[in-house]
């Protein structure tokens, strides 16, 4: 059984056009050839690995949507065709819902063990331990700040990939005019089948400065984690 985590967090101010320099990067991303998690850079953490029966990947991350990453990103996509007026909508729709707020996606599940030799997929996740779930954040040492949040999606599937099929950009289109393809799946308060699961909050949480050292908290009904993490700097 593996957890997953997924945390996107809205971490500075969004400004009303995106950085001209982090575009540029986003573009020369593409052009190099590489894939669009490379636009991720300091924004990403990865928490912890899933083996999927071949090999170990990353599947506990935290990506901080910050004005850099966003700029990168959109770089990318346009590099990649997606229109300049589609780039400036969704950069304007961004700024218009988040411009005041620290709003995070986050996502977290239970996922079954995969069998080396046989590929076969066991029932050793406790999807029943995301039934209650409390988020809270803090500077280094300091006070834990209780997060709010609520519940966009819960989805329970056979296999664990799918409940993994689905980026972070995906379940960001369902809120905002970002230019990727929305997630096949409605956002659906609850969706029983098999023991793999996936629950995907929303919830607006505390903002503090680039490089601050971190602590987040996740309490899941059977048990507690907490996560060292520095704020990203762009």
């Amino acid at each position: 059984m593996t957890p997953l985590f997924c945390f996107l967090a809205f971490s500075r101010d969004i400004v009303n056009e995106p950085i001209l320099a982090e575009l540029q990067e986003g573009k020369r991303i593409f052009h190099r050839g590489k894939g669009i998690d490379r636009t991720e850079k300091d924004a990403r953490i990865v928490i912890g690995k899933w083996f999927d029966g071949e090999q170990l990947q990353p599947v506990e991350e935290a990506i901080f949507i910050t004005p850099g990453l966003l700029s990168r990103w959109l770089g990318y996509q346009n590099s990649a065709g997606t229109s300049k007026e589609e780039i400036s909508a969704a950069w304007s729709k961004c700024y218009s819902q988040f411009s005041n707020k620290r709003m995070a996606l986050i996502r977290l599940a239970r996922l079954c063990t995969v069998d080396i030799q046989e590929g076969d997929t066991d029932n050793s996740a406790n999807p029943a331990g995301l039934d209650e779930i409390k988020i809270q954040m803090r500077q280094e040492s300091k006070e834990w700040i209780p997060i709010s949040f609520r519940t966009v999606q819960d989805i329970q599937q056979r296999r664990p990939e799918e409940v993994l099929k689905e980026t972070w950009d995906e379940i960001l289109a369902k809120f905002t005019a970002w230019p990727s393809k929305p997630t096949a799946n409605d956002l659906i308060p609850e969706i029983r089948w098999g023991k793999n699961r996936r629950v995907t909050l929303i919830a607006e949480v505390t903002k503090f400065d680039p490089g601050t050292k971190c602590d987040l908290m996740i309490i899941e009904k059977d048990r507690t984690r907490i996560i060292p993490f520095v704020y990203p700097k762009s």
